[in-house]
């Protein structure tokens, strides 16, 4: 379905952008970032959910690998918000576990660039098997 394929790009790029850009004076930061967080977890779910979806019916090619690395990067984007909200949101003092830590946490940046240049990949490859 092409809705899901521009949704996919469309949170990838976003995604990318709030990872990539995550200082506390940036102007992206204030555009993309409310008070409650809210904004970080609707968009950390929505890309979890449209990352399983792709995997289960890709736009073309073969099913589960017709998408497979925008599906893996939309799980590893949406999860490193979701990481960061509820450890965020957490009243208590919360040690995550080296790997959740190592991944997520310190790797942030990282897993932005991935998402942002899977997003323009994807956008100008669209039928590219894998991608």
């Amino acid at each position: 379905m092409l809705q899901f394929y521009f949704l996919s790009v469309m949170l990838n790029l976003l995604i990318g952008i709030m990872l990539v850009f995550n200082k506390e004076d940036s102007a992206v930061e204030k555009l993309l970032d409310t008070e409650d967080k809210l904004f970080q977890l609707v968009v950390g779910i929505l890309s979890v959910f449209v990352a399983l979806i792709k995997l289960l019916s890709p736009v073309k090619g073969v099913p589960f690998f017709g998408d497979f690395l925008p599906a893996l990067i939309g799980f590893a984007g949406g999860a490193c918000l979701l990481v960061h909200y509820f450890y965020g949101k957490s009243t208590a003092e919360v040690h995550p576990p080296e790997l959740i830590n190592q991944i997520f946490i310190e790797n942030q940046r990282y897993i932005g660039i991935a998402c942002l240049a899977c997003a323009v990949i994807h956008f100008i490859c669209p039928a590219v098997l894998f991608l």
